[in-house]
């Protein structure tokens, strides 16, 4: 459903620069609105098409070729090199030979060039007019639209909408230069869906541009209403947080939009000046959360060249794409119709692991990608004298390697402010230098990983900045060459074993990093490969909890709670409270303390090693709970505390599942819960021991009694993070067995 096609960076949700074409997009902004929103504001960001419903490939290839000829006909395009002392120089292609950028005979080294422009186009007032009327006269017959939607209305009562049109064309043109288009209809049918009405395009001065060649409006009275195409806004991007975006958005507002209405719109974006033109790599997604009659994603490019695809979780008996020909293009067309809507289940997979789509590009290897950004960021690999003295300085007495990674890892966390800001791909995708990053004193993943492995080069450590998508974002196989991702980490290599680190986050040792990168593909271009991230073992990823209690003969329970945590669990958890305000901390432990056990009151607590990475991290809460047991006669029943909170499975909820469950990593959690008993009660009911194992989880746990005290133990192992459709059934019945023993309750009696 989404085609967007390059962007400015990768940030802290670097969004890939290679899965697109056209617009460039911060990658952290169009991360948020693509995917983490995929469904609410889809079409708030959807791109460019002109192809009406009922036309067939050929008519779509004349009525496309017609286009193209008006488009070349009001617009003029030229390369244009911008020189460091102000002088400027267009004319035909700019080629760039023996280290030295050429156009029309004139040789530029390289230090001379600030800026080049490719294909500049001409005064975009010039050409809004005739370019919106043309593709005005291709919205669709009113009277097609009106009957697809009653149709679908009629299957689906209870939809939110009705996306009725759902065609992406990308068009790469023999220069380099792209245009996308986006041709969407839909109808309205809860307030949900009211911002099918609204638009916003971004776009980057010098690169590329974006405009809304036609909106309108059928009502449900049948009145149709037609965007004044004088009547948009062009706005700069706010900034705030640690987030700073180059660009403008262009947004229109749709006429008299409601529920019932339909809405159809054409939009293009065109990047007349791409960052480098070998790259071109086109996706699509096609399904979404309500009804879709037709998605159709049209790839035209020279004849000459050829697109090496994937396509992901493809309709059976669906052989697309179809490939045709004309005497200057290749067309490549992809079609999915009457998709359900797509309906998310709990720990499932990311959207696009689930949902028809395909990812393409013109690389048929990795080579170009690993020269083109190897070269950048070797560039900026270079550790100044001022970063040696503060390696130096910081790995002073320190005990062995481990240690002094340790020690500049902390430092890079800490030291580097997380703050994201580009003005360019190539500080988007490869991050300023080294010697930026340490003396501004901030940056995003990609300057800090760059960083960090500069800086660990010093001390005789092999490290490399390598890209990554998280693993709440759907799955990137690098079966294609495809650069895509969300983030940048730093990967060590010690003595022949392979380490990732992640310097976003301020709270982590080594050898630990955040879990949303286990599992995941790499991109190490210094390295030519790539490869998957590290999974750590359970034992590497675990919270151990103590609960030392005591019942009094009114049976209020007071008690000492201690949680000890390794790997991510440590980092996370030492991450969460060191971002709250110290005064705001009580309010919070109270809260959460009452939360998994109902009715306690916080009396103390405290948060080693909060501040200082060298004492390991631990919460530490007092509190009492108020009549804590359940009396029946001469019968105190009691609850052992927090377990049953631990281990309720939500994910399991399901009679069926269509998807499989996927959690973040593996790990392991364990509890030791003693309770100290008045004199006067004796145990009148234990449970018994439990023992449960199958190939993703393990469980046990005992009760036992030791003097006075009864004491429960018991491990919780997650051994693999994907569980399978087909091994639902017995997963569930694992899970239900844990929780129904959580749920156990130990019984008293008086004496």
């Amino acid at each position: 459903m989404y085609s967007v096609i390059a962007y400015t960076g990768l940030g802290t949700n670097l969004v890939s620069i290679m899965r697109g074409n056209l617009i460039l997009l911060s990658g952290n902004k169009l991360l948020k609105l693509l995917r983490r929103f995929r469904f609410s504001q889809r079409h708030n960001i959807r791109l460019f098409c002109g192809i009406r419903l009922s036309i067939n490939i050929t008519e779509i290839i004349v009525k496309i070729s017609i286009l193209i000829a008006l488009f070349i006909a009001v617009v003029s395009f030229g390369d244009v090199i911008d020189l460091s002392d102000g002088g400027s120089y267009s004319g035909g292609e700019i080629n760039f030979e023996n280290g030295k950028f050429v156009l029309d005979g004139e040789t530029f080294d390289r230090e001379e060039v600030s800026r080049i422009i490719i294909g500049k186009p001409a005064d975009i007032e010039t050409q809004k007019a005739p370019i919106a009327e043309a593709y005005a006269e291709m919205a669709t017959a009113p009277e097609i639209l009106l009957e697809a939607a009653e149709n679908a209305e009629s299957k689906y009562p209870d939809a939110a909408g009705i996306v009725i049109i759902d065609h992406g064309t990308n068009i790469l043109r023999e220069n380099g230069t792209r245009v996308y288009r986006y041709h969407f209809a839909g109808k309205i049918l809860k307030s949900s869906k009211l911002h099918w009405g609204q638009s916003a395009r971004y776009f980057e001065d010098g690169r590329s541009r974006a405009r809304i060649l036609f909106e309108r409006t059928i009502t449900p009275e049948n009145e149709h209403f037609w965007w004044d195409t004088t009547q948009y806004t062009i706005t700069e991007p706010s900034e705030g947080g640690v987030f700073f975006d180059y660009g403008k958005t262009y947004s229109a507002m749709f006429p008299q939009v409601s529920v019932g209405s339909i809405v159809e719109y054409i939009s293009e974006s065109e990047t007349y000046n791409p960052f480098d033109k070998n790259f071109f790599t086109p996706y699509f997604y096609f399904q979404d959360d309500v009804p879709t009659l037709e998605s159709r994603c049209t790839v035209i490019i020279p004849k000459d060249r050829e697109l090496n695809f994937r396509n992901y979780n493809w309709p059976n008996g669906n052989d697309s794409p179809t490939i045709t020909e004309t005497e200057t293009t290749r067309v490549y067309e992809w079609v999915v119709e009457n998709s359900p809507p797509f309906i998310e289940e709990i720990k499932a997979p990311s959207y696009g692991d689930l949902v028809p789509r395909y990812d393409a590009t013109l690389f048929q290897n990795w080579d170009y990608i690993y020269d083109w950004l190897g070269e950048l960021q070797r560039n900026r690999m270079v550790a100044t004298p001022e970063i040696k003295s503060v390696v130096a300085e910081i790995v002073e007495g320190a005990t062995d390697m481990p240690d002094s990674i340790n020690r500049i890892y902390i430092w890079v966390q800490q030291e580097i402010h997380y703050i994201s800001i580009k003005g360019s791909v190539a500080s988007g995708e490869t991050g300023h230098t080294a010697k930026w990053t340490f003396e501004k004193k901030y940056g995003d993943c990609t300057d800090k990983s760059i960083l960090l492995a500069t800086m660990l080069r010093e001390i005789g450590v092999e490290a490399y900045p390598i890209i990554v998508m998280t693993n709440d974002e759907e799955d990137v196989p690098r079966d294609i060459p495809d650069l895509s991702g969300n983030h940048a980490i730093t990967l060590a290599i010690v003595d022949g074993k392979r380490y990732f680190l992640d310097a976003t986050t301020t709270s982590y040792n080594f050898p630990y990093f955040r879990s949303d990168c286990v599992g995941v593909t790499y991109v190490c271009a210094l390295c030519r490969d790539w490869d998957t991230v590290y999974t750590p073992t359970p034992d590497e990823n675990a919270i151990h909890i103590e609960i030392n209690a005591t019942l009094d003969i009114e049976g209020n329970l007071t008690a000492d709670y201690i949680s000890s945590l390794v790997g991510d669990y440590e980092g996370s958890y030492r991450g969460y409270w060191e971002y709250r305000q110290a005064d705001r901390r009580g309010v919070i432990m109270q809260d959460w303390i009452s939360y998994i056990i109902p009715g306690a009151q916080v009396t103390d607590w405290s948060l080693p090693g909060v501040d200082d990475l060298s004492v390991p991290f631990q919460e530490r809460v007092s509190f009492r709970v108020p009549k804590y047991t359940i009396t029946a006669g001469d019968l105190w029943i009691i609850k052992i505390p927090q377990i049953e909170k631990d281990y309720q499975f939500e994910e399991v909820s399901l009679a069926k599942r269509r998807f499989p469950i996927e959690y973040t990593a593996p790990y392991k959690m364990s509890h030791k819960i003693t309770i100290e008993i008045p004199e006067d009660f004796a145990i009148e009911y234990l449970p018994g021991n439990i023992e449960l194992d199958n190939p993703y989880t393990a469980y046990r746990a005992n009760y036992r009694k030791e003097g006075d005290s009864i004491i429960f133990e018991d491990e919780y192992r997650l051994k693999k993070r994907i569980v399978p459709v087909e091994d639902y059934k017995s997963y569930k019945k694992f899970c239900r067995s844990v929780s129904e023993y959580a749920r156990k309750q130990v019984f008293l009696r008086s004496e």
